[in-house]
């Protein structure tokens, strides 16, 4: 009876023992008494055991031990860069990371409250389009009308590392510094000391998309439209720019962008050649004075002087056959103010069609040039030669300081500070001799 006892004691014993804590719930009690636990489940830093501890995410991490291939970026527990609240699979990071898993940096000082934490590889390249980059990869050749933006390969640090972009008007790694007015040392030597002062002048070229956007256009009776010499040039081959809009976007050094009016080019402002020393109809004078006048009514002065002149005529670009001709509008854009001293971001031209509730309102926009129908049913030599642009036709004599060098910046303020003899909103104007 005694020997029936304790083998009873021993087989209750042996079905009392279980898993620890029954797996907290959060997993299935295996062999040997030992818990599998069920997704983001863990005891402490180690699988298994009671199940009692919750995982926190896994994230590329910034830096850690390398493994056998010697790869240092190996996924890590809140990124290395954090610690996991058990309590609840929060990562607590550490100071310079955020984000689930600690997986992409802060910007210094949430950038102030005067910009954007963005992605590095999401960050345009320079303040307006072209000042980097000449667009040989876009379908209008080096017209843009926005900062562009180039598709980065991936790397390991892909959509974790950011930084700020200021505001307009704002600077600094964090977007705490007001930026003052830049103008010219009046006191400095010129770059060239002639005494005809050069101002910076910007050349804009509209290279009309012709019938199949390769810019090649036929008269009504069907002859190529030419301009040299050649009576049959008419009207009819400017019609992708002619009774058209557009509009030029102007960026100042406080990178404070505007936009003008719609300019419309028609034949009443415009002059169509026969050739290149017979007008047809028009005036030039009038588109110019259009265009002056609509970068001149950009709000707060920031162009003060400027001098445009245009022609519209079929041109050649002379680089490989000089029997290619376009339709071309071409202007050039002098700044002579005092605003625009020295050199300047390059002009925008918008020519995206834009309606109801957007400004500006381009409803009918010139029809250009592409690079990508241009090679359509052409030969190399008669099409890839010449596209729309934005470029500067004249580098400027004259410097660009931030307050003239003749005063400090208030950047609290983003005010010049002129030291004695100077004054003006960018110390340059001399008011004594000293």
């Amino acid at each position: 009876m005694a020997l029936r006892l304790t083998i009873l004691a021993a087989a209750l014993g042996f079905a009392s023992a279980s898993c620890p804590n029954s797996c907290s719930g959060h997993g299935t009690c295996g062999a040997e008494d030992t818990c599998t636990c069920y997704q983001n489940w863990v005891m402490g830093d180690q699988e298994g055991g009671d199940c009692s501890d919750r995982k926190c995410p896994f994230q590329v991490s910034w830096a850690s031990a390398p493994d056998k291939t010697g790869n240092v970026h190996t996924y890590a527990e809140c990124a290395g860069v954090g610690i996991c609240d058990r309590s609840t699979g929060d990562c607590e990071c550490f100071e310079g990371y955020t984000g689930k898993g600690c997986g992409v940096t802060t910007c210094p000082n949430d950038c102030s409250g005067h910009g954007v934490c963005d992605y590095v590889e999401d960050i345009a390249f320079g303040t307006v389009w072209g000042q980097y980059y000449d667009g040989s990869e876009t379908t209008t050749y080096k017209l843009g009308t926005s900062p562009v933006k180039l598709a980065q390969k991936p790397q390991w640090d892909t959509n974790k590392v950011r930084k700020c972009v200021c505001d307009p008007g704002y600077t600094d790694v964090d977007c705490s510094r007001r930026m003052c007015l830049r103008g010219n040392d009046i006191l400095d030597e010129r770059m060239n000391r002639d005494d005809a002062v050069k101002n910076q002048i910007q050349k804009f070229v509209l290279v009309g998309a012709g019938m199949h956007g390769d810019g090649f256009r036929t008269t009504k009776r069907g002859e190529k439209c030419v301009n040299n010499d050649h009576p049959e040039t008419t009207p009819e081959c400017f019609v992708d720019l002619t009774d058209k809009t557009f509009a030029i976007t102007f960026t100042s050094k406080l990178n404070q962008s505007y936009t003008t009016i719609p300019i419309l080019l028609n034949q009443s402002n415009t002059t169509v050649f026969k050739n290149f020393n017979e007008p047809v109809s028009g005036n030039n004078t009038m588109l110019s004075n259009m265009i002056e006048d609509a970068l001149l009514n950009l709000p707060n002065y920031v162009i003060d002087d400027v001098d445009v002149e245009c022609d519209l005529e079929m041109s050649t670009p002379g680089l490989y056959s000089s029997s290619v001709f376009y339709p071309t509008l071409t202007c050039t854009v002098e700044f002579t103010g005092t605003s625009v001293m020295g050199p300047q971001y390059l002009l925008a031209i918008e020519t995206d069609a834009c309606g109801d509730g957007c400004t500006p309102q381009l409803t009918a926009p010139v029809s250009l040039k592409s690079a990508y129908n241009a090679t359509l049913g052409t030969a190399l030599e008669e099409s890839a030669e010449i596209f729309s642009y934005v470029t500067e036709y004249q580098a400027a004599d004259y410097n660009s300081y931030e307050c003239g060098r003749r005063g400090k910046c208030d950047y609290s303020t983003g005010e010049c500070d002129c030291f004695e003899g100077y004054t003006g909103d960018r110390c340059h104007t001399q008011t004594a001799l000293i």
